[in-house]
């Protein structure tokens, strides 16, 4: 495994960047976040506890720590959805690694876009890039795990190439309700296989 950082700046041929999320990310994300509470709060078990801007500075500030692995970060961390538009880069989501352990070469990713941005297939791009980027840095195994019956985000992993590996039960709860996980994984060959 390389001590290259995990969550440094990405960017595609189409001018997408992901941008390792930083304080002046934050109003911004709050703002997608807010405008799109109801959606979002079906699928996100943490946006109930996003209710102001000084919650996503709370978000941004965990994001720097778990990055940051000179601090005792595990090497995860977020990134800001930046497309291009008329008006200039415009965040359209966030996308991050979780549950990262770099000794046993894995990690998740998460994501979400607001739905004013969703369907143009920034999901899909910004999650092709960070498991390339993954796979670059030398990790063997990243998960997506989504709510089983959430069929846009499983369609992400399954055109990336992700297998499906099967089915965790009560994964996570959201409003009350126990959510089962597809668990999608895409898992490198190791050198003896």
């Amino acid at each position: 495994m390389t001590d290259i950082p995990l969550i440094n700046p990405l960017a595609d041929e189409s001018g997408m960047r992901l941008r390792p999320v930083e304080a002046a990310h934050a109003p911004g994300i709050f703002a997608l976040v807010d405008a799109d509470r109801e959606r979002l709060s079906r699928r996100l078990p943490w946006v109930q506890s996003c209710r102001t801007p000084s919650d996503t500075v709370g978000f941004v500030a965990d994001s720097v720590l778990r990055r940051n692995r000179d601090e005792g970060g595990d090497g995860s961390g977020d990134w800001a959805i930046e497309v291009p538009q008329e008006a200039g880069p415009t965040v359209v989501g966030v996308i991050g690694l979780h549950d990262t352990r770099l000794s046993q070469h894995r990690t998740a990713i998460g994501y979400w876009i607001s739905s004013t941005f969703a369907e143009r297939g920034y999901a899909t791009r910004a999650a092709r890039l960070v498991t390339t980027h993954c796979l670059d840095r030398g990790l063997h195994r990243i998960e997506i795990n989504v709510a089983i019956d959430n069929h846009p985000s499983r369609a992400i992993a399954e055109r990336l190439g992700f297998a499906l590996e099967g089915v965790a039960r009560c994964a996570e709860w959201i409003d009350g309700r126990a959510i089962d996980h597809a668990v999608y994984a895409l898992v490198r060959p190791t050198p003896d296989e």
